[in-house]
């Protein structure tokens, strides 16, 4: 009687556990999207309808983790929001620690759009909280593997600071702006632009405007 009283404690035990790890699924108003997520996998495919996103937490702590929508600057936004200024890689690939400028509002690294007519000129280095993700940060142990949906024709913004993009058949206006991250695309048409600061960046197959900047790691481009 007592291994059974163990057992099944155990077993009650185990939806608390995994409940973190299940996928939550988002939708996004019409027009202009961004996606915005500190730490994690993303891959980009194809979708029908509305810009979608389906958001898997991992790590010790995810129920902390805190999903944001609505509309920044003209463009419809999903921001995955981390409550903390130190946060663990969880050994993506990072290359040692990497540290950038967050918001409040889980917005970070689109100094571009902002930049153009749609804000007054600003510093946007010194813009929002510093955060360091790092593999021997001793912070939140929290990430957010992403899947985004694009339908055909749509202009969608992805914004990563530490992990990897995968980017396969999308038919629209793509722009991936990573921190420390490798990027790869596949069957792409329409407009695509990839900026990263540290990591490789692979694309093949790729119809259409392309722009490639990375400030360390390789670009190999084929097709």
């Amino acid at each position: 009687m007592k291994w059974l009283t163990v057992t099944l404690s155990f077993l009650l035990s185990i939806p608390a556990a995994v409940s973190g790890q299940q996928a939550e699924r988002y939708s996004l108003d019409a027009g202009p999207a961004a996606i915005y997520n500190v730490v994690g996998n993303v891959r980009v495919e194809p979708a029908s309808g509305t810009v979608t996103v389906q958001v898997t937490r991992a790590g010790g702590e995810p129920a902390k983790l805190r999903i944001a929508q609505g509309e920044i600057d003209g463009r419809a936004t999903l921001r995955v929001i981390y409550p903390a200024d130190r946060i663990r890689s969880g050994n993506l690939r990072s290359h040692g620690n990497t540290q950038l400028r967050v918001r409040d509002d889980g917005t970070f690294g689109d100094q571009d759009w902002r930049a153009h007519g749609r804000k007054e000129h600003h510093d946007w280095n010194e813009d929002g909280r510093r955060v360091t993700i790092g593999d021997d940060t001793d912070g939140l142990d929290a990430r957010a593997d992403l899947v985004v949906g694009v339908p055909q024709g749509a202009e969608v913004s992805v914004y990563l600071a530490v992990g990897s993009v995968t980017v396969s058949n999308v038919d629209g206006a793509l722009r991936v702006d990573a921190h420390s991250a490798p990027v790869t695309t596949s069957g792409t048409r329409g407009r695509l632009m990839v900026d990263v600061g540290a990591g490789d960046v692979r694309i093949a197959q790729a119809q259409g405007e392309l722009s490639v900047d990375t400030g360390s790691g390789s670009v190999e481009v084929t097709g």
